[in-house]
């Protein structure tokens, strides 16, 4: 799937920063994939809300990286599941350990 417009657009994950991200729903968020993230600017996670980690496909947690992580304020963290943080890659935190 996609990060979508409000308008049901497909967004360009690349050209999201902070400022459209303020713009968006947390249905924008509900068919983001691991390249979806990967693509976007870890500043972009800035504008990061607990509703829009929460509608998020587990496995989109993939293409998250250290950067992302900082961006991303310690409320939007609230959205995140169990499932979610497993996905998340290693190296994207500090002391997480490989899933076995």
């Amino acid at each position: 799937m996609a990060i979508l417009g409000n308008s049901g657009q497909e967004m360009d994950p690349a050209v999201i920063n902070t400022a459209t991200m303020n713009t968006l729903t947390p249905d924008s968020f509900s068919g983001a994939t691991a390249a979806d993230m990967m693509a976007m600017p870890a500043d972009a996670m800035g504008g990061m809300t607990a509703d829009m980690m929460a509608a998020m496909p587990a496995d989109a947690m993939q293409g998250m990286d250290a950067d992302m992580m900082a961006a991303m304020p310690a409320d939007a963290m609230g959205g995140m599941d169990a499932d979610m943080m497993a996905e998340i890659p290693p190296e994207a935190i500090p002391g997480k350990k490989e899933q076995k």
